[in-house]
Formats: C-alpha cells, structure tokens, sequence
C-alpha cells in the first residue's frame, strides 16, 4: 500500500509541468477604483479554475520527504512538512468559505441557488481532474449547517441532484474509496489527488508496520522502498 502510494504522489509530482506565474498589470496594479466583485457575480467554472490553479500550486510545491513518517502531524511539521500543512489549511479555509457564503443568504430559494452552484463548481473541478478541489465542495456542503438546510436542498433542480450524487459516489468511503480509486489511477496527468486519503494511507502503513524487522535492528525496506534522499524527492517548482 505504501509502495503504491508513493508510486502514485511521485508520478503525480513529477508529471507537474513547470508553470510561468502570471503577473499583474501595471494598469490594474496601480489603479484607484477598486470594486468588490461579489461570488455570483463570477462565472462558476472560472471559479473551478482558480480553485485548481491554486491547489495545482500548492501541490507541485510539496517534496516527497514531508510525506515520510508522517511528518505533517509531527513535532516540528512546520518545518518538515510546510506544504503539505499549506495545503490542509486551503482545504479547510474553502470549506468555510462556502458555507459562510451560503448563510449569509437568508432566502431558502437564494440558498437553492448556492448550493446548485457549488455542485457545479465541483463538477468543473472533476472535469479538470482536480479530485481534492473535488472533495473539498463536498466537505463543505455536508458541514452541519449546510447539511440540516433541508428545504433549500428540496429546492434543487433534478440535473443537480444527479450532478450531486454521481459526485459524491466518486468520492464515497465504500469499498475503501473504490471508485475514487479507480479514477485516479486512470486519470491523464497533471491530476491533483485527494490529499487527506493520501495522508490516511501513510499513516496506517506507518503505524501498522514496523520500521524494523521483528526481534532485529535491520531496516524493514519494504515499509521504507527507498531511501532519502531521492531523485523524486526534489522540489516540483525546479522541473
């Protein structure tokens, strides 16, 4: 499982091409007018675009030594596993973002609204086999608040609902998160994972293996498939 994993994140990774950051212009920089534009006012598929452009960043920025001895729940994970906690903080950052936007309309039929949007939005992030962005909807939708706003659900067109539940049987638990994956073994690259189901494999091999071989001081190599450093292990943005 480890091996597999790790096969899967390193491929990933090294399948990231280089990307030229985008700079502002000098026009919109230096500009006085400043205007607030509100979520309904961008196109949802825009929005799915963002959100991948800025995971995909934050992706291809992680080594793969931070997923070793899971060293983003360790003493010292600032420094020894940045992205990844960078990362983390994104997916919960968005969850809350979309359910403050949800609630801040009162009206149940507005709140329809929303929340077609956001299945939507999800939607646009498979397409663009962007699963983390992906499950990262579908957390924020099943929060509690969200989830109990069950006349506003009840206001959702049949497409939606379809859209919603072909959605979140990619990414349900069954069979060990069968069908996500599927998907994500067969998917083109770039494709950006589910980070929280990578971190949930390591740390059960992690814990459910020794590091060494039972009654000796040897190396278990099969827990640990190669040592650090390796080539895989170079920072993504230098590709």
């Amino acid at each position: 499982m480890l091996t597999t994993t790790i096969k899967q994140l390193s491929k990933m990774l090294d399948d990231a091409p280089r990307q030229k950051k985008l700079r502002m212009r000098k026009s919109f920089k230096h500009s006085k007018k400043k205007s607030k534009v509100g979520f309904m006012q961008l196109h949802p598929v825009e929005v799915a675009r963002q959100m991948t452009l800025i995971e995909y960043d934050l992706f291809r920025a992680m080594e793969s030594s931070e997923f070793l001895n899971q060293n983003w729940s360790r003493a010292h994970k600032e420094e020894k596993a940045p992205n990844i906690l960078r990362m983390i903080r994104r997916f919960n950052l968005t969850c809350r973002w979309i359910a403050s936007e949800i609630l801040v309309e009162g009206d149940p039929a507005g709140r329809a609204v929303l929340l077609a949007r956001f299945i939507f939005i999800a939607e646009q992030c498979r397409l663009m086999r962007n699963y983390n962005g992906v499950m990262t909807v579908i957390a924020g939708l099943q929060q509690t608040p969200i989830w109990r706003l069950k006349h506003s659900w009840g206001l959702l067109p049949a497409k939606s609902w379809d859209m919603w539940e072909s959605l979140t049987e990619l990414m349900s638990s069954t069979e060990n998160f069968g069908r996500y994956r599927r998907a994500i073994a067969t998917a083109k690259s770039p494709a950006i994972p589910y980070l929280g189901l990578a971190l949930t494999d390591l740390t059960m091999t992690d814990d459910g293996n020794s590091s060494l071989y039972p009654g000796t001081t040897l190396l278990n190599i099969q827990k640990v498939p190669w040592p650090t450093p390796h080539p895989s292990s170079r920072k993504i943005a230098a590709c």
